[in-house]
């Protein structure tokens, strides 16, 4: 049997180690309501507060395979309760692959939190979640281990009258059934807000491995839950997503879409315990930044695709039922099948905008996302051939192929390739392809890629992709991509990009980029890592731009000009990426008996604080006596020449967006470079001067 699918499955986190929360825990669940009002504006809410602690750990240990996208759910979830589920930012803690004494610590912060909001009469609703390894014993956290008594030991001391567990993991039903939880229905009509008791969803059953996606960029459990919080649970379409509905529709995606996968079904539980009155509304629709509406003659399977062609959610959706979901303001690609025909529908979403597709947004378009997942492995499709060889990459259109080998003169065709394909051509594989592709003139995947393309020219990817890339031309994926780009001329990835990019020209990152970029020209999306380079520009930088160049829009290109220091009248343009710049100068002075004019370099930091910056840079400026300046005389032939190191600070003040005053101090020192016996000493500069920004 042969593996070909584009969804890749990794064993046991999802296939996340089983994160048993044992039985122990939830019977440390003291008092658990999941009454979330309807507003989450703290006006609305103001008798209400709200905490969670979300916790991702992709390392579970030296012997546990390391996850990829456990951090990746925590941030997402963050992202839905502080835009849609009425918690705050600073009422949110995240730990992102914490130690054991880091998370003990996040526990006793949040006791400390929710006994303010407690003593201050408010009524203090909390949400656990845990994505990451564990064993029947505890949580697993890199190397140490997090008993579960202890976990619940220090649970149970939070001040809270509902304490919320949400747990996606192997065999995590356990948690569930040695409880002794009960699924009764514990939902009525809207009265009040005094439930009391405990609720704890889980990612799969006691016997079963949870199993997250590459396609998903995430578990198919918590991908479903945010989904579902932001709009496609809502059954009724009362604008609110209630725990029930949440549960219902995470159970139906989950294990449909995890039915045909090599690890089998995973079915969702959950155990509530409650008394009193109340409905369980857990977010609002409206409350997010736009809204979305699928309405009635969409049915089938939907994606929706950012900007960046990362898959924001993939969803069923009934026929004759309109679905609200809550976006942020972006670009969207919306797919869905109808009667075997693929439609896709392009929308710009603004802030606080709504918008309802009709029948006359859609357009027919090829097959892209519609391929069927696992199909080869499961023969229904597919026919496996051992080894081809191929005069020239021609398709038999009757036939559907997965190739362990393929050789080609002129090059080979293939659906799907799970081996190797080489050859002097160009190879070309349909679907999604694994292992190997080494051919001379050329590379083509049309679905997602595992492993590495070899080339003299060109290696194209049009899905997501992992490992290598390497040629002397070129390399382009348009998916997200995981790994090494390595090529003479330029890389090219429209998506998320994790690794090392290195080029001869260029590189370039249409997303996010964690990573390494090296090359003349580097050019990412929002940019975590590191830019080498000439010309660096990013759209968002949090990393290390270095080069002459960096740009990115939240830095920007300045014109200063200020006076004193060495000469009279000084300009500059400032390249600002992030919080790093360079400063390239020029100067004349006019005024003295000895004219000169000077050229520089300098790279410095900018420290915003408030409307006010404190810029620090060095460099050094080359000072040329004799050659510039008013005061001239025609039989002067002086032309000694300066190097000046340089160092100065100065505070800057915002009068406009674009305009700024600032002034500062420095110092210079001159060093003769024909006569270094006349060099001079230090210099102090004073400095006046204003800036505007121009990008």
């Amino acid at each position: 049997m042969v593996r070909v699918h584009t969804e890749k499955i990794i064993p046991c986190r999802r296939i996340r180690a089983g994160r048993i929360v044992s039985g122990l825990l939830l019977l440390s669940l003291l008092m658990v309501q999941i009454m979330w009002p309807v507003a989450a504006d703290a006006e609305q809410s103001s008798g209400i507060k709200r905490f969670c602690i979300l916790i991702g750990a992709n390392d579970g240990g030296p012997k546990r395979e390391t996850l990829r996208y456990a951090v990746s759910d925590a941030l997402s979830l963050r992202k839905v309760f502080t835009t849609m589920g009425g918690i705050e930012i600073k009422d949110c803690l995240l730990q992102v692959n914490p130690k054991k004494e880091e998370l003990l610590e996040a526990m006793v912060q949040m006791e400390s939190m929710a006994a303010a909001a407690a003593a201050a009469n408010q009524r203090v609703e909390v949400i656990f979640y845990y994505s990451g390894h564990s064993d029947v014993e505890g949580l697993l956290l890199g190397g140490e281990r997090l008993e579960y008594k202890t976990l619940r030991s220090r649970f149970n001391q939070i001040p809270a009258d509902v304490h919320i567990a949400i747990l996606d993991s192997c065999f995590s039903g356990a948690f569930t059934r040695l409880k002794g939880g009960s699924t009764q229905a514990p939902f009525m009509a809207e009265t009040g807000y005094d439930m009391k008791g405990y609720a704890f969803l889980s990612s799969s059953s006691s016997s079963e491995a949870s199993q997250e996606s590459d396609r998903l960029r995430g578990s198919f459990f918590t991908h479903y839950v945010v989904a579902g919080l932001r709009g496609a649970a809502d059954h009724n379409n009362d604008e609110r997503v209630t725990l029930n509905e949440l549960y219902q529709f995470a159970y139906n995606e989950t294990l449909s879409r995890t039915e045909k996968t090599f690890a089998g079904p995973q079915h969702p539980n959950y155990s509530i315990q409650m008394s009193g009155t109340g409905d369980v509304v857990i977010t609002q629709v409206r409350s997010g930044g736009a809204v979305l509406v699928l309405p009635e003659f969409i049915s089938g399977r939907v994606s929706i695709r950012d900007s960046q062609a990362r898959l924001v959610a993939e969803i069923r959706k009934e026929r004759d039922r309109a679905t609200n979901l809550a976006l942020d303001p972006e670009s969207y690609t919306i797919l869905f099948e109808e009667k075997d025909i693929l439609k896709q529908a392009q929308v710009d979403l603004g802030y606080g905008s709504e918008k309802q597709l009709s029948q006359s947004d859609f357009t027919v378009v090829e097959y892209e996302y519609g391929r069927l997942r696992g199909a080869a492995a499961a023969g229904t499709e597919y026919r496996v051939v051992p080894f081809a060889f191929y005069a020239a990459p021609l398709k038999n259109y009757n036939d559907k192929v997965v190739h362990k080998t393929a050789i080609g003169l002129l090059g080979s065709y293939t659906t799907a390739l799970d081996g190797i394909s080489a050859g002097l051509g160009v190879g070309v594989v349909e679907e999604d392809a694994r292992w190997l592709m080494a051919n001379a003139m050329g590379n083509y995947i049309g679905g997602d890629a595992d492993g590495f393309q070899l080339t003299l020219l060109l290696n194209y990817i049009e899905g997501d992709s992992r490992y290598i890339q390497l040629t002397s031309f070129g390399n382009y994926a348009r998916g997200n991509f995981e790994g090494v780009q390595a090529s003479g001329v330029g890389n090219i990835v429209a998506g998320d990009f994790q690794g090392f990019q290195s080029a001869g020209i260029f590189n370039y990152t249409g997303g996010h980029f964690d990573g390494v970029q090296a090359s003349v020209v580097n050019w990412g999306g929002t940019v975590n890592g590191m830019q080498v380079g000439l010309i660096n520009i990013a759209g968002q930088m949090h990393g290390l731009p270095i080069g002459l160049i960096n740009v990115s829009r939240n830095g920007g290109i300045e014109l200063q000009g200020w006076t004193g220091g060495s000469t009279d009248f000084n300009t500059a343009v400032v390249f600002r990426s992030g919080l790093l710049y360079t400063r390239f100068t020029a100067g004349t002075a006019v005024f003295t008996s000895s004219p000169q004019a000077s050229f520089g370099l300098h790279i410095g930091m900018r420290i915003p604080i408030r409307r006010f910056y404190l810029d620090i840079d060095a460099g050094v400026d080359t000072l040329d006596f004799g050659k510039f300046g008013i005061y001239m005389q025609p039989d002067d032939e002086t032309t000694e020449d300066l190097l000046a190191p340089q160092g100065r600070a100065v505070l800057g003040f915002q009068l406009t967006k674009r305009l700024s005053l600032f002034a500062g101090v420095g110092a210079s020192y001159h060093l003769n470079i024909s006569t270094p016996e006349e060099t001079g000493a230090f210099e102090p500069l004073y400095i006046a001067g204003t800036s505007f920004k121009i990008f």
